[in-house]
């Protein structure tokens, strides 16, 4: 029955971080849940030929940006907003930066941050970093069930791009 643990910096409608709906449901951190960024990772990581270890790590990896990588530090700030725009509205050019670096190093933490970029570009597609989830149409982005073809599309995207990376690195079986 709480607000938003995160307050304006996930948006201005405060309960959305639970589908609208805080009898139902709980999120006590305030953070995306880990549908997407963490289940369906590592079943798509297993999936394309990542040993268990390699598809944990990875999908720990991709969860984490929203727990350990200042990706919501810094408030309505010029930094927070920055941050908020790094690492859940990225450019393209982010977005290109993170995958060069986890071709050039193949570390699981390198995979994840740039799957956690791709996926939230997909998703946070059309909103603002400035006024976060809340804008335009106050329904939850992260849902996957709110637009099914562009969550086809961004899991096909991750899944091709784990094939490669399990494939041309230790974390393949």
């Amino acid at each position: 029955m709480t607000r938003d643990p995160i307050g304006f910096e996930g948006g201005i409608n405060q309960y959305s971080y639970v589908r609208n709906n805080p009898i139902r449901y709980y999120d006590p951190t305030g953070l995306y849940g880990k549908d997407v960024h963490y289940d369906f990772t590592k079943l798509m990581a297993l999936r394309a030929g990542c040993c268990e270890d390699g598809a944990e790590a990875i999908a720990n990896a991709d969860q984490n940006v929203d727990v350990d990588r200042n990706a919501w530090n810094g408030g309505v700030t010029k930094e927070g907003i920055k941050n908020r725009a790094d690492w859940h509205f990225p450019s393209t050019e982010r977005i290109n930066y993170l995958r060069s670096i986890a071709y050039n190093t193949f570390s699981a933490i390198a995979a994840g941050d740039y799957l956690h970029v791709l996926q939230d570009s997909f998703s946070h597609e059309g909103f603002d970093p400035e006024l976060g989830h809340g804008y335009p149409t106050f329904n939850d982005p992260d849902n996957v069930n709110n637009d099914i073809d562009k969550a086809n599309l961004m899991l096909m995207v991750s899944y091709r791009f784990l094939q490669d990376f399990c494939q041309k690195n230790r974390y393949g079986r």
